[in-house]
């Protein structure tokens, strides 16, 4: 059997050797990684919807970031690992497609967000209320992620 050959145990997985007791590993990982991500995430928004104001938007900005990244590193690959233990599974699942799509969704989000209104944000940078453009990148993030969550929570759960 190749390494990529389906699994005797579960046809719905692939086989790469040492994965799949890494199961409860990769699992944990990824919620450290999303913790960060999403907590990170969550309290530039929180900022941009107007709390924090005595905090300079580019300043938190350029503190949180790092975090965000180095969790993604944690993230993707672990995310990627699960998706290989289940992939068969996963693909026929719309909670799965969805899932992808918000993930989409939060990365043009936060694309229109840093070509848009944060390439000015040296002129609201401590402003109580940030422009419309930077508050509805927030909100919308914000709401985007709480769906990305239960998404993921629902693939563990197939009953869902």
């Amino acid at each position: 059997m190749t390494a990529l050959a389906a699994s005797p145990a579960s046809p719905t997985a692939l086989h790469i050797p040492g994965l799949a007791g890494l199961e409860p590993v990769l699992l944990t990982l990824h919620l450290v990684g999303i913790v960060f991500v999403v907590g990170s995430v969550v309290v530039m928004d929180l900022r941009l919807l107007g709390f924090g104001a005595s905090l300079p938007v580019r300043q938190l900005h350029r503190f949180i970031i790092p975090f965000s990244l180095a969790a993604l590193l944690i993230v993707v690959p672990s995310g990627l690992a699960l998706f290989a233990l289940h992939a068969a599974t996963l693909i026929g699942r719309p909670t799965f497609f969805y899932k992808m799509l918000l993930l989409f969704a939060a990365a043009i989000n936060a694309l229109i967000f840093y070509t848009g209104s944060y390439q000015g944000a040296a002129g609201w940078d401590t402003a109580k209320r940030p422009p419309p453009g930077a508050r509805w990148a927030g909100a919308l993030s914000i709401l985007i992620w709480i769906a990305v969550i239960y998404c993921g929570q629902s693939l563990g759960h197939p009953d869902l």
